[in-house]
């Protein structure tokens, strides 16, 4: 893990679940490409799931689309969903434990009501799966933007004693763009 102590940060450079566990920041640096590059960051409460379902018929396809046969949002206004969550009880056609039980991923494009694209793609293909999932809505953290008008690194200090949160997702990242994360 990175720590202001050995200077060795967590450097990311694509949107995404950073952590989905309790996490302390003390300092995020973006370091753009061009001029006007950014970064925002998000974090869920997972105590407070914006939407639940039980027993639904789920399919996961080409690692990174979920598709439901219960509507997953009201919309596709993809800021209302930022992470879904399979819950233990998500079954294979076949009857067997899914393989991705437990798994969290970001929600990256709301094709449907019932349908979303994640992030990152490496969940496991299963179709007709019975599953239980769900899903949180994004609270802003941090917002990162370099000048406008010039290239420069943009840096996030968190107060004394670091930032507390629940997780950490990087929901926006300018192209070719990269952070380095303090933990």
């Amino acid at each position: 893990m990175a720590n202001l102590l050995n200077q060795n940060p967590i450097i990311v450079d694509t949107v995404g679940l950073i952590w989905d566990k309790p996490v302390t920041i003390y300092r995020i640096d973006l370091f753009p490409n061009a001029a006007g590059d950014g970064a925002v960051f998000y974090h869920y409460t997972p105590s407070t799931p914006l939407a639940s379902k039980s027993q639904v018929t789920t399919t996961v396809s080409g690692t990174n689309t979920v598709t439901s046969s219960g509507a997953f949002v009201s919309g596709t206004d993809v800021s209302q969903y930022g992470v879904i969550k399979f819950s233990p009880n998500c079954m294979t056609s076949a009857g067997v434990a899914s393989a991705n039980i437990g798994l969290s991923r970001m929600v990256l494009t709301v094709s449907s009501a019932d349908a979303i694209i994640v992030t990152p793609s490496t969940l496991t293909n299963e179709a007709a799966g019975v599953y239980d999932w769900d899903s949180y809505a994004p609270i802003p953290t941090v917002k990162l933007k370099s000048n406008g008008s010039v290239v420069e690194t943009d840096h996030w200090i968190a107060p004394a004693g670091g930032l507390h949160l629940p997780n950490l997702i990087l929901a926006t990242l300018t192209a070719n763009a990269v952070v380095h994360i303090y933990i």
